[in-house]
């Protein structure tokens, strides 16, 4: 299938702090992308961007900054966990954010099929997930994976608007 587009003839560029309000008011859920890294052991960070892409196959999508500290692990082994937070998973939300590494040994998780860490007691659903594709998209890059173990337990997730967290009922 082939779609073409055409790019708009007026398009201007527009700040980051106006692009930032503008997906800022966007509500999202809250996950957090983890790894095990043979180098430094298992790694975690607190990632919005995340959709699902298809059911057959099971795909999602994350994205991932461009030199964020989940790029290299990720990439190089080629798998990694998403956990979607639990209502209650505004202190692991936070201390996965923090740019230096935060510890998933700080918090209850168990291996994956892959051998990633998932937070079982802070997500109210995880997976583990192997890279399927990578797509460069401006100063991040879009990584797709293909989910093989997948688990929800029916809590309330975290969610996330204007900088704050809530749980959703």
């Amino acid at each position: 299938m082939s779609i073409e587009f055409a790019p708009s003839l007026t398009a201007t560029e527009i700040s980051p702090e106006s692009f930032k309000s503008f997906v800022g008011s966007f509500p999202t859920g809250v996950t957090v992308v983890t790894w095990q890294d043979p180098r430094t052991g298992p790694g975690g960070m607190t990632v919005n961007a995340f959709a699902s892409i298809s059911i057959d196959p099971p795909l999602i999508m994350i994205s991932l900054a461009v030199g964020s500290r989940a790029v290299e692990p990720v990439l190089k082994r080629g798998s990694f966990g998403v956990n979607i937070l639990a209502g209650n998973g505004s202190r692991a939300a936070l201390a996965f954010a923090r740019r230096d590494t935060a510890l998933c040994s700080d918090f209850g998780t168990e291996p994956g099929i892959l051998g990633n860490p998932l937070l079982v007691d802070d997500a109210v659903a995880y997976a583990d997930c192997d890279v399927e594709q990578t797509i460069p998209a401006g100063d991040h890059v879009i990584v797709i994976g293909r989910v093989r173990q997948a688990s929800h337990t029916g809590q309330v997730p975290l969610g996330y608007l204007r900088r704050t967290f809530a749980p959703w009922a």
